[in-house]
């Protein structure tokens, strides 16, 4: 099984999770690889690369 080296933050800017996104990112940006995604978004993960659709 393999490891991803980032944090999803699912429901990206989606309510009514809009205000705490923000908090979210501004406690943990310094300390956690993140990557938000919205509802209409996923992350496709190839070996040791990942993109957003």
């Amino acid at each position: 099984m393999n490891q991803t080296k980032f944090y999803t933050l699912p429901h990206y800017k989606e309510e009514p999770f809009v205000e705490l996104d923000d908090e979210v990112l501004a406690v943990y940006k310094d300390k956690l690889n993140l990557v938000p995604i919205n509802n209409s978004q996923v992350i496709i993960v190839n070996d040791k690369d990942y993109k957003i659709v």
